[in-house]
């Protein structure tokens, strides 16, 4: 297929689409000379025996933001006492109770696990001493 250079085509130059000449000076006398003026008398006369029906405003229609407005604050408003009660159940029931252990019941633990590990005196004293 051959390529065709637009940049350097002397008729590439030219515009391939005219105007006909004094078309926009006698624009305006044509438009109005095809428009025919008995569509504006039928309009008129139509508009003449349309009743206009206003729309009816009920009293629901008038109240139909406030209710809006407050169906939004009463979400909101359960939302916060929602979030304040769980936020109040999950501090009660996430506390740490502190644990008191004397010194015997520690003692018994670890002789507990190094009984259950196998441990006895001489791998803790090669442990404390990194004599293996």
């Amino acid at each position: 297929m051959k390529q065709i250079d637009l940049t350097n085509n002397p008729k590439s130059k030219k515009s391939p689409f005219k105007v006909p000449e004094d078309y926009f000076e006698n624009f305006v006398t044509q438009m109005m000379t095809q428009i025919p003026e008995t569509i504006s008398v039928e309009k008129t006369n139509m508009a003449k025996n349309v009743e206009v029906l206003e729309p009816t405003i009920t009293i629901f229609t008038r109240i139909k933001p406030y209710i809006y407005l407050a169906a939004t604050i009463c979400g909101l408003a359960f939302g916060v006492k929602v979030y304040q009660i769980q936020k109040q159940y999950y501090a009660e029931k996430h506390q740490t109770p502190v644990a008191t252990v004397n010194e015997a019941q520690a003692a018994q633990f670890v002789d507990d696990a190094c009984d259950f590990m196998m441990i006895d005196d001489h791998d803790v004293y090669s442990c404390a001493t990194n004599t293996f």
